[in-house]
């Protein structure tokens, strides 16, 4: 019986699959972080600095990345800043810890 080799086709499904899960992953947070924040009706500057970026390979790895790229202060109102007494009002790690675990099932949709 004649075997048929076809990972190459395999392979490049799973990648385009897992580069839109990605995307959907990546974008979906950046909406929910920019939707749930404490520091609502300020000027908007780091809420629109929210973004994604297209899911590509690097380093013979699919990745994704999402954030704020430009608003030096972002990380300060992530984290805080403890000698400054200025508490932290994580954004970003609450849309990660809630969008995250939806990555495979939406890999596994993409593949459909």
């Amino acid at each position: 019986m004649p075997f048929t080799w076809k990972g190459d086709e395999v392979e490049k499904k799973i990648q385009a699959a897992t580069k839109k899960a990605i995307d959907e992953t990546t974008a979906a947070a950046v909406i929910y972080a920019k939707q749930n924040h404490r520091w609502k009706n300020r000027t908007g500057t780091l809420e629109g600095s929210i973004r994604m970026r297209p899911a590509g390979m690097k380093s013979g790895r699919m990745t994704g990345q999402w954030g704020s790229f430009t608003v030096k202060y972002a990380i300060y109102l992530e984290l805080g800043v403890p000698s400054n007494n200025f508490s932290k009002m994580p954004y970003l790690r609450p849309a990660a810890a809630a969008e995250y675990p939806k990555l495979a099932g939406r890999i596994k949709a993409n593949l459909k």
